[in-house]
């Protein structure tokens, strides 16, 4: 896979080389949402990781929430980085992963806890260097409606997906959940400075239906480098230096 590069958080690191998309900000901010919301209640939960590239998001749910992991993506490449990053970290009880596109995936009906994903995105067009970043850019295999729909069959009643979407695209996402029977019970709006515009938006669905929506907006950083007083309560567990 050529020679990889290396991001380390307090509790697991990853590996990630050119063909799988790296380590960003989007999925560091949506595993720590995630691991502050979603409720344990001290019993080993199960997870779903729809297009878990380097394995971010399915060691967030390992090492913090007790979970069991099934993690998949439609690229070789990053289930074969997920792997390794699964056994670099000595997970390899609590996370599977498998080659499949979350379309055709047949795992159990009403199963899951928690559903997870930093699904593909598509910013202006640029110069693109990467599988991932092509991946990303193309959306050849992806369709918001399918993972929606499929989310719905397979969370239990209990069950929440969480998301991290552009804030532009958010409308999209709100729709088809109402129209697949998903309930919207949380939302984070995130700014990279107070000056900035809202470039990203943290969504988590319910399988059961809730009376109240909490709202938040989340401002990364004062400065370059400078966490902000709620940034650095999310990411402090996880970010080294934090």
């Amino acid at each position: 896979m050529g020679r990889n590069a290396y991001f380390n958080f307090k509790t697991f690191g990853l590996q990630f080389s050119k063909k799988v998309f790296p380590v960003g900000t989007d999925s560091s901010l949506l595993g720590a949402w995630m691991c502050k919301y979603a409720s344990t209640q001290n019993k080993k939960i199960n997870v779903l990781d729809i297009g878990c590239g380097t394995g971010i998001l399915s060691l967030f749910a390992a090492k913090t929430l007790n979970a069991s992991v099934t993690a998949i993506d439609i690229q070789e490449a990053a289930v074969e980085q997920c792997l390794e990053n699964v056994k670099l970290n000595h997970e390899e009880k609590n996370v599977t992963v498998s080659l499949s596109d979350i379309a055709t995936y047949s795992g159990p009906t009403n199963f899951y806890d928690v559903i997870v994903s930093n699904p593909p995105y598509f910013p202006d067009i640029k110069e693109v260097k990467t599988e991932r970043e092509i991946a990303r850019q193309t959306a050849q295999h992806f369709d918001l409606n399918t993972l929606i729909l499929k989310a719905t069959s397979l969370l239990n009643s209990n069950g929440k997906m969480y998301l991290v979407v552009p804030f532009d695209q958010k409308q999209q996402y709100l729709i088809s959940a109402i129209a697949n029977k998903l309930h919207l019970s949380q939302i984070a709006f995130v700014k990279g400075t107070k000056q900035s515009e809202i470039k990203r938006t943290l969504l988590c669905f319910s399988k059961a239906e809730s009376n109240y929506i909490k709202e938040e907006i989340i401002i990364v950083e004062n400065d370059r480098k400078q966490y902000t007083t709620k940034a650095k309560s999310l990411l402090s567990p996880f970010y080294l230096n934090l």
